[in-house]
């Protein structure tokens, strides 16, 4: 429909804007810690409804780790968390025969903090996952399809991660079923508590941020 094609565009515009921005010297990385764990639920909440009118169940699991610290720009991964739901939710069919499921989740590790987001929906070949991630690729069975999307998101994803030297990993859900679904990892590196940042005033902001995220 003529709206439909509308809201497409007006996708395609917002995130070839995002792309611009993020090329240029303006979309310089302001690194603070903050708790992802909260983060990625307040996504998943602002996606909740629209899953559910799709017949998607959307879950989080991770989100009571308050431990989940990292130090990055919130303003540029936010987008990042919501694109890659947005995703999952967007190229996921649900049918009474097999109902969509997308999960997200945090991995708190010890240098490391890891944001998945997996669904149950077709995959990405292994062939194509390099591809995805430049700027216009669609996979070869979304080429043709209903499915709409500019081949921009996994690319603002890709800028992102590199912008705050995280590594951004694609696979399968479940490797061997059909459909085998797709997983999204991130992983970001962090200092354990005995290299936190050396300044005064960072030092106390990473203090206050422990006890935020682990207040009961």
């Amino acid at each position: 429909t003529a709206a439909r094609h509308c809201a497409s565009l007006g996708r395609r515009v917002a995130e070839l804007f995002e792309l611009a921005n993020l090329d240029s010297a303006r979309a310089v990385a302001h690194l603070e810690p903050f708790c992802m764990a909260d983060l990625m639920s307040d996504v998943i909440q602002a996606h909740q409804l629209g899953a559910e009118q799709r017949g998607i169940a959307l879950h989080l699991t991770g989100a009571a780790d308050r431990q989940a610290l990292v130090v990055a720009d919130s303003r540029l991964i936010a987008p990042v968390i919501n694109n890659l739901v947005d995703n999952a939710l967007h190229y996921t069919p649900s049918t009474p025969d097999h109902p969509g499921v997308v999960t997200a989740r945090v991995l708190a590790r010890a240098r490391s903090l890891v944001v998945q987001v997996e669904d149950n929906g077709p995959g990405i070949p292994e062939s194509e996952r390099a591809h995805v991630l430049e700027p216009f690729y669609r996979a070869s069975h979304l080429q043709g399809s209903e499915v709409d999307g500019s081949g921009l998101g996994l690319a603002i994803v890709q800028e992102i991660a590199k912008q705050h030297r995280a590594v951004l990993h694609l696979e399968d859900t479940t490797p061997g079923t059909s459909p085998p679904g797709t997983r999204v990892s991130l992983r970001f590196e962090r200092p354990p508590e005995s290299d936190a940042p050396p300044t005064t005033a960072a030092a106390m902001m990473w203090a206050w941020v422990v006890r935020l995220c682990t207040r009961a």
